[in-house]
Protein backbone atom coordinates (compact mmCIF):
# COMPACT_ATOMS: atom_id res chain seq x y z
CA UNK A 1 0.00 0.00 0.00
CA UNK A 2 2.72 2.49 0.98
CA UNK A 3 4.47 2.32 -2.41
CA UNK A 4 1.28 3.45 -4.14
CA UNK A 5 1.93 6.76 -2.39
CA UNK A 6 5.72 6.79 -2.16
CA UNK A 7 6.08 6.32 -5.94
CA UNK A 8 3.42 8.91 -6.78
CA UNK A 9 3.99 11.80 -9.15
CA UNK A 10 0.69 13.30 -8.02
CA UNK A 11 -1.78 11.17 -10.00
CA UNK A 12 -5.19 11.24 -8.23
CA UNK A 13 -6.30 7.86 -6.90
CA UNK A 14 -9.77 6.40 -6.38
CA UNK A 15 -9.52 3.37 -4.08
CA UNK A 16 -12.40 0.88 -3.85
CA UNK A 17 -12.25 -1.99 -1.36
CA UNK A 18 -14.49 -5.05 -1.39
CA UNK A 19 -14.72 -5.77 2.33
CA UNK A 20 -16.96 -6.37 5.32
CA UNK A 21 -17.86 -4.05 8.18
CA UNK A 22 -15.26 -5.50 10.55
CA UNK A 23 -12.40 -5.18 8.06
CA UNK A 24 -13.39 -1.66 7.01
CA UNK A 25 -11.95 -0.17 10.20
CA UNK A 26 -8.71 -2.11 9.80
CA UNK A 27 -8.28 -0.96 6.19
CA UNK A 28 -8.96 2.67 7.12
CA UNK A 29 -6.36 2.47 9.90
CA UNK A 30 -3.77 0.95 7.56
CA UNK A 31 -4.34 3.70 4.97
CA UNK A 32 -3.86 6.42 7.58
CA UNK A 33 -0.73 4.76 8.93
CA UNK A 34 0.87 4.14 5.52
CA UNK A 35 0.15 7.62 4.20
CA UNK A 36 1.44 9.06 7.46
CA UNK A 37 4.72 7.15 7.11
CA UNK A 38 5.22 8.39 3.57
CA UNK A 39 4.44 11.99 4.47
CA UNK A 40 6.68 11.97 7.53
CA UNK A 41 9.58 10.61 5.49
CA UNK A 42 9.06 13.29 2.89
CA UNK A 43 8.75 16.11 5.39
CA UNK A 44 11.71 14.91 7.44
CA UNK A 45 13.58 13.98 4.25
CA UNK A 46 14.39 10.64 5.85
CA UNK A 47 15.55 8.95 2.70
CA UNK A 48 12.36 8.98 0.64
CA UNK A 49 14.14 10.46 -2.38
CA UNK A 50 16.82 7.80 -2.06
CA UNK A 51 14.40 4.87 -1.96
CA UNK A 52 11.75 6.10 -4.38
CA UNK A 53 11.99 6.11 -8.16
CA UNK A 54 9.89 9.27 -8.09
CA UNK A 55 12.82 11.14 -6.53
CA UNK A 56 12.48 14.92 -6.59
CA UNK A 57 9.36 14.65 -8.77
CA UNK A 58 7.44 12.99 -5.95
CA UNK A 59 4.03 14.47 -5.19
CA UNK A 60 1.55 13.23 -2.63
CA UNK A 61 -1.65 12.33 -4.52
CA UNK A 62 -5.18 13.34 -3.74
CA UNK A 63 -7.20 10.22 -3.09
CA UNK A 64 -10.74 9.04 -2.39
CA UNK A 65 -11.60 5.81 -0.58
CA UNK A 66 -14.86 3.90 -0.99
CA UNK A 67 -15.98 0.59 0.46
CA UNK A 68 -18.26 -2.01 -1.10
CA UNK A 69 -20.03 -4.42 1.24
CA UNK A 70 -18.76 -7.76 0.02
CA UNK A 71 -21.82 -9.48 1.42
CA UNK A 72 -23.84 -7.76 -1.31
CA UNK A 73 -22.17 -9.94 -3.94
CA UNK A 74 -22.63 -13.08 -1.89
CA UNK A 75 -26.35 -12.48 -1.39
CA UNK A 76 -27.31 -11.11 -4.81
CA UNK A 77 -25.20 -13.53 -6.87
CA UNK A 78 -25.42 -16.69 -4.74
CA UNK A 79 -26.45 -18.92 -7.66
CA UNK A 80 -23.81 -17.49 -9.97
CA UNK A 81 -20.98 -17.95 -7.46
CA UNK A 82 -22.03 -21.50 -6.64
CA UNK A 83 -22.25 -22.31 -10.35
CA UNK A 84 -18.71 -21.10 -11.10
CA UNK A 85 -16.96 -22.87 -8.24
CA UNK A 86 -16.76 -26.43 -9.66
CA UNK A 87 -15.25 -25.08 -12.89
CA UNK A 88 -12.80 -22.60 -11.35
CA UNK A 89 -11.81 -24.52 -8.21
CA UNK A 90 -11.54 -28.31 -8.37
CA UNK A 91 -12.69 -29.95 -5.16
CA UNK A 92 -10.54 -33.09 -5.27
CA UNK A 93 -7.13 -34.32 -6.35
CA UNK A 94 -7.20 -35.79 -9.84
CA UNK A 95 -5.08 -37.95 -12.12
CA UNK A 96 -4.02 -36.57 -15.47
CA UNK A 97 -2.47 -38.42 -18.40
CA UNK A 98 0.44 -37.26 -20.54
CA UNK A 99 1.58 -39.00 -23.72
CA UNK A 100 5.39 -39.11 -23.75
CA UNK A 101 8.15 -40.80 -25.70
CA UNK A 102 8.03 -43.76 -23.29
CA UNK A 103 4.24 -44.07 -23.27
CA UNK A 104 1.41 -42.65 -21.17
CA UNK A 105 2.39 -41.20 -17.80
CA UNK A 106 -0.21 -40.59 -15.12
CA UNK A 107 0.44 -37.76 -12.70
CA UNK A 108 -1.45 -36.55 -9.68
CA UNK A 109 -2.69 -32.96 -9.60
CA UNK A 110 -3.68 -31.47 -6.26
CA UNK A 111 -7.13 -29.96 -5.87
CA UNK A 112 -7.95 -26.34 -5.17
CA UNK A 113 -6.45 -24.79 -2.02
CA UNK A 114 -9.00 -23.99 0.67
CA UNK A 115 -8.65 -20.23 0.34
CA UNK A 116 -9.74 -20.34 -3.32
CA UNK A 117 -12.99 -21.99 -2.26
CA UNK A 118 -14.03 -18.76 -0.56
CA UNK A 119 -16.76 -16.71 -2.24
CA UNK A 120 -14.58 -13.61 -2.57
CA UNK A 121 -12.54 -15.35 -5.30
CA UNK A 122 -15.52 -15.41 -7.70
CA UNK A 123 -16.33 -11.72 -8.10
CA UNK A 124 -14.46 -10.77 -11.29
CA UNK A 125 -17.22 -11.63 -13.82
CA UNK A 126 -19.73 -9.70 -11.69
CA UNK A 127 -18.06 -6.28 -11.78
CA UNK A 128 -19.58 -5.05 -15.07
CA UNK A 129 -23.06 -5.72 -13.67
CA UNK A 130 -22.37 -4.07 -10.32
CA UNK A 131 -20.32 -0.91 -10.75
CA UNK A 132 -22.11 2.37 -11.63
CA UNK A 133 -21.76 4.02 -15.02
CA UNK A 134 -19.65 6.77 -13.45
CA UNK A 135 -16.74 4.30 -13.30
CA UNK A 136 -15.44 3.43 -16.76
CA UNK A 137 -12.11 1.79 -15.99
CA UNK A 138 -11.09 -0.54 -13.18
CA UNK A 139 -7.57 -1.49 -12.07
CA UNK A 140 -7.94 -4.63 -9.96
CA UNK A 141 -4.97 -5.22 -7.66
CA UNK A 142 -3.78 -7.85 -5.22
CA UNK A 143 -2.48 -6.50 -1.93
CA UNK A 144 0.92 -8.25 -2.13
CA UNK A 145 2.47 -5.88 -4.65
CA UNK A 146 5.12 -3.15 -4.61
CA UNK A 147 4.92 -0.19 -6.99
CA UNK A 148 8.11 0.97 -8.65
CA UNK A 149 6.32 3.61 -10.74
CA UNK A 150 3.48 6.08 -10.56
CA UNK A 151 0.15 4.30 -11.10
CA UNK A 152 -0.45 6.51 -14.14
CA UNK A 153 2.03 4.35 -16.07
CA UNK A 154 -0.20 1.35 -15.48
CA UNK A 155 -3.35 3.35 -16.25
CA UNK A 156 -1.83 4.42 -19.59
CA UNK A 157 -1.99 0.79 -20.73
CA UNK A 158 -5.75 1.28 -21.16
CA UNK A 159 -4.96 3.63 -24.04
CA UNK A 160 -2.86 0.95 -25.74
CA UNK A 161 -5.80 -1.45 -25.86
CA UNK A 162 -7.74 -1.41 -29.13
CA UNK A 163 -11.50 -0.86 -29.31
CA UNK A 164 -12.27 -4.57 -28.99
CA UNK A 165 -10.01 -5.36 -26.04
CA UNK A 166 -11.88 -5.35 -22.72
CA UNK A 167 -9.46 -6.97 -20.28
CA UNK A 168 -5.71 -6.95 -19.66
CA UNK A 169 -3.40 -8.99 -17.43
CA UNK A 170 0.21 -10.13 -17.60
CA UNK A 171 1.36 -13.65 -18.44
CA UNK A 172 1.79 -16.32 -15.78
CA UNK A 173 5.48 -17.16 -15.29
CA UNK A 174 5.01 -20.84 -14.42
CA UNK A 175 4.07 -23.67 -16.79
CA UNK A 176 0.86 -24.29 -14.85
CA UNK A 177 -1.38 -23.47 -17.81
CA UNK A 178 0.76 -25.46 -20.21
CA UNK A 179 -0.33 -28.46 -18.14
CA UNK A 180 -3.96 -27.33 -17.93
CA UNK A 181 -4.12 -26.91 -21.70
CA UNK A 182 -2.37 -30.20 -22.47
CA UNK A 183 -5.44 -32.41 -23.01
CA UNK A 184 -7.14 -29.86 -25.26
CA UNK A 185 -3.99 -29.43 -27.38
CA UNK A 186 -3.54 -33.19 -27.71
CA UNK A 187 -7.14 -33.74 -28.81
CA UNK A 188 -7.26 -30.61 -30.99
CA UNK A 189 -3.85 -30.28 -32.65
CA UNK A 190 -5.26 -27.80 -35.18
CA UNK A 191 -6.99 -25.73 -32.51
CA UNK A 192 -5.66 -22.96 -30.29
CA UNK A 193 -2.38 -23.90 -28.66
CA UNK A 194 -3.57 -22.91 -25.21
CA UNK A 195 -0.86 -22.94 -22.58
CA UNK A 196 1.92 -22.59 -25.12
CA UNK A 197 4.33 -19.67 -24.88
CA UNK A 198 2.79 -16.35 -25.93
CA UNK A 199 -0.60 -14.71 -25.52
CA UNK A 200 -2.20 -18.08 -24.72
CA UNK A 201 0.29 -19.18 -22.04
CA UNK A 202 -2.03 -18.29 -19.17
CA UNK A 203 -2.27 -15.32 -16.83
CA UNK A 204 -1.33 -14.06 -13.43
CA UNK A 205 -4.15 -11.68 -12.59
CA UNK A 206 -2.72 -9.95 -9.51
CA UNK A 207 -2.79 -6.80 -11.65
CA UNK A 208 -5.75 -6.63 -14.05
CA UNK A 209 -7.34 -3.87 -16.14
CA UNK A 210 -11.06 -3.98 -16.95
CA UNK A 211 -12.51 -1.42 -19.36
CA UNK A 212 -16.12 -1.34 -18.20
CA UNK A 213 -16.90 1.62 -20.43
CA UNK A 214 -16.22 -0.47 -23.54
CA UNK A 215 -18.31 -3.32 -22.18
CA UNK A 216 -21.30 -1.01 -21.80
CA UNK A 217 -21.01 0.26 -25.37
CA UNK A 218 -22.51 -3.04 -26.55
CA UNK A 219 -24.15 -4.43 -23.43
CA UNK A 220 -26.03 -7.28 -25.11
CA UNK A 221 -22.96 -8.73 -26.83
CA UNK A 222 -20.28 -7.94 -24.27
CA UNK A 223 -22.14 -8.77 -21.09
CA UNK A 224 -22.60 -12.33 -22.34
CA UNK A 225 -18.83 -12.75 -22.12
CA UNK A 226 -19.04 -11.86 -18.43
CA UNK A 227 -22.09 -13.97 -17.75
CA UNK A 228 -21.07 -16.33 -14.90
CA UNK A 229 -23.12 -19.09 -16.52
CA UNK A 230 -20.83 -18.79 -19.56
CA UNK A 231 -17.92 -20.11 -17.48
CA UNK A 232 -19.03 -23.72 -17.84
CA UNK A 233 -19.15 -23.45 -21.63
CA UNK A 234 -15.61 -22.04 -21.78
CA UNK A 235 -14.23 -24.60 -19.31
CA UNK A 236 -15.85 -27.54 -21.10
CA UNK A 237 -14.60 -26.32 -24.46
CA UNK A 238 -10.99 -26.36 -23.27
CA UNK A 239 -11.41 -29.48 -21.08
CA UNK A 240 -10.28 -27.26 -18.25
CA UNK A 241 -10.36 -27.72 -14.49
CA UNK A 242 -9.41 -24.66 -12.49
CA UNK A 243 -7.67 -24.20 -9.16
CA UNK A 244 -7.40 -20.44 -8.56
CA UNK A 245 -10.92 -19.03 -8.53
CA UNK A 246 -11.60 -16.02 -10.74
CA UNK A 247 -8.04 -15.98 -12.09
CA UNK A 248 -9.20 -19.01 -14.07
CA UNK A 249 -12.10 -16.95 -15.44
CA UNK A 250 -9.62 -14.44 -16.85
CA UNK A 251 -7.52 -17.25 -18.34
CA UNK A 252 -10.55 -18.85 -20.01
CA UNK A 253 -11.63 -15.44 -21.28
CA UNK A 254 -8.19 -14.85 -22.84
CA UNK A 255 -8.33 -18.28 -24.51
CA UNK A 256 -11.93 -18.14 -25.69
CA UNK A 257 -12.12 -14.43 -26.61
CA UNK A 258 -8.47 -13.90 -27.50
CA UNK A 259 -9.08 -10.85 -29.69
CA UNK A 260 -10.89 -9.15 -26.79
CA UNK A 261 -7.90 -9.49 -24.49
CA UNK A 262 -4.74 -7.38 -24.15
CA UNK A 263 -1.54 -8.88 -22.73
CA UNK A 264 -0.10 -6.51 -20.15
CA UNK A 265 3.71 -6.10 -20.34
CA UNK A 266 5.49 -8.34 -17.85
CA UNK A 267 7.09 -5.33 -16.15
CA UNK A 268 3.69 -4.50 -14.63
CA UNK A 269 3.52 -7.89 -12.90
CA UNK A 270 7.07 -8.92 -12.11
CA UNK A 271 6.44 -12.19 -10.28
CA UNK A 272 9.20 -12.16 -7.69
CA UNK A 273 7.98 -15.26 -5.83
CA UNK A 274 7.82 -17.33 -9.00
CA UNK A 275 11.33 -16.24 -9.97
CA UNK A 276 12.72 -17.25 -6.55
CA UNK A 277 10.79 -20.53 -6.71
CA UNK A 278 12.17 -21.33 -10.16
CA UNK A 279 15.76 -20.55 -9.13
CA UNK A 280 15.43 -22.81 -6.09
CA UNK A 281 14.01 -25.60 -8.27
CA UNK A 282 16.98 -25.36 -10.60
CA UNK A 283 19.43 -25.61 -7.70
CA UNK A 284 17.52 -28.59 -6.28
CA UNK A 285 17.61 -30.36 -9.65
CA UNK A 286 21.35 -29.89 -9.86
CA UNK A 287 21.83 -31.33 -6.37
CA UNK A 288 19.51 -34.26 -7.12
CA UNK A 289 21.43 -35.07 -10.29
CA UNK A 290 24.69 -35.14 -8.35
CA UNK A 291 23.25 -37.40 -5.67
CA UNK A 292 21.74 -39.73 -8.29
CA UNK A 293 25.08 -40.01 -10.03
CA UNK A 294 26.84 -40.91 -6.80
CA UNK A 295 24.22 -43.48 -5.79
CA UNK A 296 24.16 -45.04 -9.25
CA UNK A 297 27.91 -45.48 -8.94
CA UNK A 298 27.13 -47.81 -6.04
CA UNK A 299 24.67 -49.80 -8.16
CA UNK A 300 21.70 -48.58 -6.12
CA UNK A 301 18.26 -48.48 -7.72
CA UNK A 302 17.15 -44.97 -8.66
CA UNK A 303 13.54 -44.19 -9.48
CA UNK A 304 13.40 -42.30 -12.76
CA UNK A 305 12.27 -38.70 -12.58
CA UNK A 306 9.61 -38.37 -15.27
CA UNK A 307 9.12 -34.63 -14.93
CA UNK A 308 11.16 -33.68 -17.99
CA UNK A 309 9.28 -36.21 -20.10
CA UNK A 310 5.96 -34.60 -19.12
CA UNK A 311 7.03 -30.97 -19.37
CA UNK A 312 8.61 -30.74 -22.79
CA UNK A 313 8.64 -26.94 -22.66
CA UNK A 314 11.45 -24.66 -21.55
CA UNK A 315 9.98 -23.34 -18.30
CA UNK A 316 12.49 -20.50 -18.02
CA UNK A 317 11.17 -19.04 -21.29
CA UNK A 318 7.85 -18.44 -19.55
CA UNK A 319 9.46 -15.92 -17.21
CA UNK A 320 11.58 -13.93 -19.65
CA UNK A 321 11.05 -10.27 -18.88
CA UNK A 322 13.24 -7.44 -20.13
CA UNK A 323 13.52 -3.95 -18.72
CA UNK A 324 12.98 -2.66 -15.19
CA UNK A 325 10.11 -3.88 -13.06
CA UNK A 326 7.22 -1.43 -12.73
CA UNK A 327 5.18 -3.46 -10.23
CA UNK A 328 6.61 -6.35 -8.23
CA UNK A 329 4.25 -9.13 -7.20
CA UNK A 330 4.97 -11.32 -4.18
CA UNK A 331 2.18 -13.83 -4.81
CA UNK A 332 2.47 -16.01 -1.73
CA UNK A 333 5.47 -18.08 -0.67
CA UNK A 334 4.58 -20.51 -3.50
CA UNK A 335 6.25 -23.33 -1.57
CA UNK A 336 9.47 -21.30 -1.32
CA UNK A 337 10.12 -22.11 2.33
CA UNK A 338 9.68 -25.82 1.64
CA UNK A 339 12.09 -25.62 -1.28
CA UNK A 340 14.70 -23.84 0.82
CA UNK A 341 14.43 -26.55 3.44
CA UNK A 342 14.83 -29.25 0.79
CA UNK A 343 17.90 -27.53 -0.59
CA UNK A 344 19.46 -27.44 2.89
CA UNK A 345 18.75 -31.16 3.37
CA UNK A 346 20.19 -31.99 -0.05
CA UNK A 347 23.37 -30.09 0.78
CA UNK A 348 23.76 -32.21 3.92
CA UNK A 349 23.11 -35.49 2.08
CA UNK A 350 25.49 -34.58 -0.72
CA UNK A 351 28.21 -33.80 1.80
CA UNK A 352 27.69 -37.21 3.43
CA UNK A 353 27.75 -39.02 0.10
CA UNK A 354 30.98 -37.36 -0.90
CA UNK A 355 32.54 -38.19 2.46
CA UNK A 356 31.52 -41.86 2.77
CA UNK A 357 33.51 -43.75 0.16
CA UNK A 358 35.44 -47.00 0.53
CA UNK A 359 38.98 -47.56 -0.59
CA UNK A 360 37.87 -48.29 -4.16
CA UNK A 361 36.02 -45.01 -4.42
CA UNK A 362 32.52 -46.51 -4.39
CA UNK A 363 29.81 -44.64 -2.54
CA UNK A 364 28.50 -46.66 0.41
CA UNK A 365 25.37 -44.53 1.06
CA UNK A 366 21.94 -45.78 0.07
CA UNK A 367 19.19 -43.66 -1.44
CA UNK A 368 18.18 -41.03 1.12
CA UNK A 369 14.76 -40.01 2.39
CA UNK A 370 15.05 -36.46 1.11
CA UNK A 371 15.83 -37.69 -2.40
CA UNK A 372 12.86 -40.05 -2.30
CA UNK A 373 10.63 -37.19 -1.18
CA UNK A 374 11.78 -34.89 -3.97
CA UNK A 375 11.45 -37.59 -6.64
CA UNK A 376 7.90 -38.19 -5.46
CA UNK A 377 7.09 -34.52 -5.93
CA UNK A 378 7.42 -34.81 -9.69
CA UNK A 379 3.89 -36.19 -9.65
CA UNK A 380 2.71 -33.01 -7.97
CA UNK A 381 4.22 -30.64 -10.52
CA UNK A 382 6.63 -28.98 -8.12
CA UNK A 383 9.35 -28.97 -10.76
Amino acid sequence: MSTLFSESLGTPIHLIFNTDLLSKGVITKVIYEETGKVLSKKILKAGLNNTSNAGKNWRFPSYVVEYVDIQYYFNKFRKEIDYMKPYLCSQDDRMEEFVTEIGVIQANSLGCADKFKMDLFYLAPLYPAVFPDTIHRLIILDMDIIFRCDIKELYNEFDKMNERQLLASAAEWSVNYWRKGYTYRRLNPEGKQVGELGILQGLNTGITLMDIGKIWKDVEANMEMFNPFNVGRMANHFIFTGDYGDQEFYVLFSWFYTDRFYMLPCNFNYQVSQKIFSDLNQKIKEKVDKIKYLIQAADEYIEEDLTDLIFTVNSTAYMECYGPSKIEHFNGDNGINKKRKQLEELDKELALLLAEKDSTGNVMMKKTNILAEIQGESDRYFF
